[in-house]
């Protein structure tokens, strides 16, 4: 989140306000993450509204398990649709598991406080912007009922370390403020495995240091506790098993799981280039439906409907009829688009592609005439073309302006040239980033089948692009070739 740059006059700056004003506002909206029980973890949005009606409004993120208040920003003075922007960024993190709800003030009140009292009893100290950010919480008055809040985990402060990460500093901070085994630790890969197999509750994921630490760092003893955690709860399955017994990999979780481990491996500007993609993909108007482009009139869509009948059962009539059509209705881009598909049930390519580059000339505006037709461009190896035809941004919205929202269809069409494109030319980390909006739908067999080839293709890429070290564990993480 970006902040106001402040201004010479300190006490005219967005950050003075805060710190004295912002208490003066009439509070805002309020939310908070749906699985922040389950998780251990909360982020949390207090707003305060301006005269304007834009809106001031801090994050904070909260370590329920040990650490408190870990992390907090604040904005000043937008548009509501802002703070709307910035929840659906930190959603996409979560890759559609958790979302925000709205929160009442005592339970913020009762977690963001009672976080950092327990935090501080093991010498974790707030976040040093919570000076500022503190400004926007409501007053203890406000909050009539306090909230009953659980830290710790069954009673114990818990962190999660890597094991290719030394966890010698916190293991010896919980040491000197908890006391030797007053205290977990949960390794990270242990919980990544234990979730792609299935198997939360195992007394694999858990530590807990009993005798303190070695010369080296690490722990003497290692007591595996095996008590079931709670993110197993919520995060859905990583895999299934089938009436053989093989396990079956998830590869939508397998990806999202790489996708957001990598990134702590990336050098600031691949952040950053990342962050801007989700950002301006987050803003794209999609819906989670399909339906014909373009309005037909009673004729159109009763031979449109008599047509697709007659298509599901045999293409190949169909096509016939629907070739008649197209010189009937030329303008009605329907038929073009349903006989591609008989085309494709009856493998013919030379007439499927006659088809695609007919449509693009005949309807240039169209999403599904254009970017067919580059994605036949690109897989042909003709990647200028993308790049002539559409901006570099690959926006679309800029590359559609007259169109308000795309169905989830014609976003799947839009965004598989480019992610070909960048395969192409193999820039990994945007392939992952464009291809992570495809992950919040839900796809008929046929498609997912394709997307599926993707997630394993880019999440084997994901990995690549790890440390040596850390690969080996997250290739651990995967499927045996036999099973």
């Amino acid at each position: 989140m970006k902040k106001e740059h402040l201004i010479s006059n300190k006490e005219t700056s967005p950050e003075y306000f805060i710190r004295t004003q912002a208490k003066s506002l009439a509070l805002g909206p309020c939310y908070i993450n749906k699985l922040w029980k389950e998780l251990g973890s909360a982020i949390i949005i207090v707003s305060r509204r301006h005269a304007n009606d834009n809106l001031s409004f801090a994050f904070y993120y909260i370590d329920l398990y040990c650490k408190g208040l870990i992390k907090t920003t604040w904005a000043f003075n937008l548009p509501e649709k802002e703070l709307d922007q910035e929840k659906v960024l930190v959603e996409q993190i979560s890759f559609g598991v958790d979302s925000f709800v709205p929160a009442g003030y005592n339970l913020v009140h009762g977690i963001i406080y009672g976080a950092i009292q327990y935090a501080e009893t093991f010498g974790y100290k707030p976040a040093k912007e919570f000076y500022l950010t503190e400004s926007m919480l409501p007053n203890s008055s406000v909050t009539t009922e306090p909230a009953i809040v659980e830290f710790g985990f069954k009673g114990k402060p818990m962190i999660y370390v890597k094991k290719f990460e030394k966890p010698q500093v916190d293991i010896e901070h919980l040491n000197m403020f908890a006391g030797p085994g007053n205290f977990i630790i949960v390794y990270f890969e242990d919980l990544l495995k234990d979730l792609i197999t299935g198997n939360m509750g195992a007394s694999q994921g858990e530590m807990q240091n009993t005798a303190g630490i070695t010369g080296k760092g690490e722990p003497e003893n290692k007591e595996y506790i095996g008590v079931e955690l709670p993110i197993g709860n919520c995060t859905g399955s990583f895999s299934n098993v089938d009436p053989s017994g093989t396990r079956i990999v998830n590869p939508r979780l397998l990806f999202m799981m790489c996708f957001v481990a990598v990134q702590e491996y990336l050098d600031k500007s691949e952040n950053e280039m990342i962050e801007e993609i989700l950002k301006e993909t987050s803003e794209w108007k999609i819906r989670d439906e399909d339906e014909p482009e373009k309005s037909f009139s009673e004729e159109e869509k009763l031979k449109y409907d008599e047509l697709t009948r007659i298509a599901e059962s045999d293409p190949e009539t169909a096509s016939y009829l629907l070739m008649a059509a197209i010189l009937k209705y030329p303008d009605n881009i329907g038929f073009y688009h349903l006989l591609e598909d008989c085309y494709q049930l009856m493998d013919e390519e030379e007439l499927l592609n006659k088809l695609i580059v007919e449509r693009f000339h005949r309807f240039p505006g169209d999403v599904r005439a254009v970017t067919v037709y580059l994605g036949c461009q690109v897989f042909a190896g003709n990647v200028d073309e993308l790049e002539v035809s559409l901006d570099q941004r690959f926006d679309i919205h800029k590359q559609f302006p007259e169109r308000e929202s795309f169905t989830k269809f014609e976003l799947m069409f839009f965004l598989l040239p480019v992610i070909y494109y960048y395969l192409e030319k193999g820039e990994l980390l945007k392939v992952a980033a464009y291809f992570l909006i495809l992950t919040f739908y839900d796809w008929p067999e046929q498609i997912n089948d394709l997307v599926n080839r993707l997630y394993q293709s880019i999440t084997f890429g994901l990995i690549d692009k790890f440390p040596p070290e850390v690969q080996d564990h997250f290739l651990d993480l995967l499927p045996d070739a036999d099973e």
